[in-house]
């Protein structure tokens, strides 16, 4: 399966590319920076192609199978960069997507705000966007998994999570590894239990490769 990863410039990225390196995926890389080429072949991307700000994505977007989509504006970012990093953004690599008649598509959304720490307040807009951005993937017709993480951490991933599927109710509360939020971005793609459902996941007791059962 070839799959295209859209946010390589983050921590989260990297490891997205590295995860898939190790399975027997094609990965293509699209990111907005130059510099960052060698690196991104270094981790393990089969293709790497810079768009600056997703320009001309629909018609140059790669053919493929799937696409993980892990770009994601700072809480602390201005208004204008949400919008344009989570809503637009998303909006165009799923149009893209369709108009490459690629049908599966993974989404890192967001850490909601009572899942916090007290010094990581989630603005009003920022939350606002990425529901926005949840909301589009849901209607447009794809077959979409998208993945709410705990509070990322950069601690090293021990392959145990606890996972649900996201409800009206108490959503889970803890940190999350973002080694751990990669491996489960990659398992996702072609589990089909998973599939059309929007996953909450925190660091847990349940081995990754068995956490879907539970779901």
């Amino acid at each position: 399966m070839k799959v295209i990863v859209i946010g390589a410039g983050e921590w989260m990225g990297d490891f997205v590319i590295k995860k898939l390196a190790d399975t027997s995926h094609d990965t293509i890389v699209l990111t907005d920076n130059d510099n960052r080429k060698s690196d991104l072949y270094d981790l393990g991307a089969d293709e790497v192609i810079v768009s600056k700000d997703g320009e001309g994505w629909t018609q140059s977007f790669p053919e493929g199978d799937a696409v993980i989509y892990v770009s994601q504006a700072s809480p602390r970012s201005g208004e204008d960069k949400t919008i344009a990093v989570d809503v637009t953004s998303v909006q165009k690599v799923a149009e893209a997507a369709k108009h490459r008649h690629i049908n599966r598509f993974v989404l890192l959304s967001s850490i909601r705000s009572d899942e916090m720490s007290d010094d990581q307040v989630e603005p009003n807009h920022f939350r606002e966007k990425k529901e926005n951005s949840e909301r589009f993937l849901r209607e447009e017709g794809l077959t979409y998994t998208i993945i709410r993480p705990g509070l990322l951490v950069s601690k090293p991933g021990h392959g145990k999570v606890n996972a649900k599927i996201a409800s009206e109710s108490k959503p889970l509360e803890g940190e999350l590894s973002i080694e751990d939020a990669a491996t489960m971005l990659v398992k996702v793609i072609e589990e089909e239990r998973v599939y059309n459902k929007t996953i909450e996941i925190t660091n847990g007791d349940v081995a990754i490769e068995d956490v879907f059962q539970t779901l």
